[in-house]
């Protein structure tokens, strides 16, 4: 799969301010930096390609993706 242009498009939602609560782009960017994530319980939430790419990154480095979910619809 190749997604040019994936990026994080983040918009308000209930909860969203809510501890633990943060944009995919953005906790990948923590664990890049540092953050332990093994062995947590991760859901990815939102929209596009970039969803599948962290839930991957976050993966390899340990977290345990509970769920992925796409706010889209889906195709017909």
């Amino acid at each position: 799969m190749l997604a040019t242009g994936a990026r994080e498009g983040f918009l308000p939602f209930p909860g969203w301010t809510l501890p633990h609560v943060m944009g995919a782009g953005g906790l990948q960017a923590l664990v890049k930096s540092g953050l332990a994530i093994s062995g947590k319980r991760v859901v990815v939430a939102g929209s596009g390609p970039l969803l599948i790419a962290v839930a991957a990154y976050l993966r390899r480095h340990g977290a345990e993706i509970a769920m992925i979910c796409e706010q889209a619809p889906g195709l017909p």
